[in-house]
């Protein structure tokens, strides 16, 4: 039991640090711009760094392993790795077809299979938040995103 929980420690710091670096690779592919004129890839890579960092902070912090108010991996807990597989597919489509159509089967998935409601809210909601993305970020704050493949159908 020990060294499943040496184990499972071990997992707990490397994990997301690997996840933060994959997407660190995927997100610094795409063009950073400037602070004052940013690029589709300086957020991503922004978060991606953070997720490092808080990895590293919690390897330090937690150097014996003693960790009795963690959760233990259960069959449930595949459902946080289709969010993070999903993101990461994201990722890659955003990058290669734009924002609308990713996002809207990634919201699609998450609220409909990770949060398991009914079809008419997970489209709706998939909608409104691609909306209310496209319109802080590409219209409000005029962050330049990758040509939309579904924008070029209505052209």
């Amino acid at each position: 039991m020990l060294k499943v929980q040496r184990y499972y420690s071990a997992a707990i710091k490397v994990v997301p640090f690997i996840l933060g670096l994959f997407f660190f690779i995927y997100s610094s592919r795409m063009s950073f711009g400037t602070w004052n004129n940013p690029g589709p890839g300086l957020w991503p890579t922004c978060l991606s760094v953070l997720i490092m960092v808080v990895s590293v902070m919690l390897f330090f912090t937690d150097r014996n392993g003693d960790r009795k108010d963690d959760e233990s991996f259960t069959t449930d807990s595949r459902y946080s790795l289709y969010g993070v597989l999903s993101l990461a597919l994201f990722i890659v489509l955003f990058e290669q077809i734009g924002l609308s159509l990713p996002s809207i089967a990634v919201f699609l998935f998450w609220t409909r299979f990770l949060g398991m409601e009914r079809w008419i809210t997970s489209i709706l909601v998939s909608l409104g938040l691609t909306a209310a993305i496209y319109m802080i970020f590409a219209w409000g704050l005029h962050i330049p995103f990758p040509e939309d493949q579904l924008f070029l159908l209505f052209k």
